[in-house]
């Protein structure tokens, strides 16, 4: 059920680059995405929903981003796609 895969999400996530993503039960979610093609770090917080292999990404200041997902051992791989540029995110589990 999605309940089950959504609570696999649960926590924070990071990268070595300075990414992160932190999922609540609550629904919310804030994300960091530091990208060396970008002046500063994109950051966002908002609500999220899951279903199946997709979340759907609702932001507070309207970005909807909906992209697959994908658990492989501690990794967690997402796609964040704003402004027509897509970051690939290849992120660990640092805490639940």
């Amino acid at each position: 059920s999605d309940v089950c895969s959504s609570d696999l999400l649960y926590g924070t996530w990071k990268d070595n680059y300075g990414s992160s993503i932190r999922f609540m039960s609550d629904g919310t979610f804030s994300i960091i995405i530091a990208d060396a093609n970008l002046d500063k770090p994109l950051i966002h917080q908002g609500d999220y929903t899951v279903i199946d292999n997709v979340i759907s990404f609702s932001t507070n200041d309207g970005i909807t981003v909906n992209t697959e997902w994908d658990i492989r051992g501690a990794m967690l791989y997402l796609k964040w796609t704003e402004s027509k540029v897509t970051y690939e995110l290849t992120l660990y589990h640092t805490s639940k």
